[in-house]
């Protein structure tokens, strides 16, 4: 099943070594399936973790079950942050900054 990055806002937030911290929110496709508000955060500890969407009581809303579909999940998330990051040509990624994010606001951030 393909997946794919649709677009990713960089929170603009610094790294915080109490708590864990939203580095960025992006909308991925797996299949015919469209999940807004994935994040992808970084813990206190230093773990960087891509995150499908989150419910109430930040329960995640979605799971993907299959180990190799994760994983590919999370390196394509990766390779779109620290493309973002790094500044380098975005591959059709939105680069946006700041709270106006429809996509910020969307996920309560």
């Amino acid at each position: 099943m393909d997946i794919e990055i649709l677009h990713m806002a960089l929170t603009g937030r610094p790294d915080d070594d109490e708590r864990t911290v939203t580095k960025a929110i992006f909308t991925a496709r797996v299949g015919p399936v469209q999940l807004s508000s994935c994040a992808i955060v970084r813990q206190g500890d230093g773990h960087v973790m891509a995150m499908p969407p989150l419910g109430k009581f930040d329960k995640a809303a979605v799971r993907i079950r299959d180990d190799e579909m994760y994983m590919e999940f999370r390196r394509l998330a990766f390779e779109a942050y620290d493309a973002l990051v790094d500044e380098e040509p975005d591959a059709g990624l939105l680069r946006v900054l700041g709270a106006e994010n429809e996509s910020l606001r969307m996920a309560g951030i």
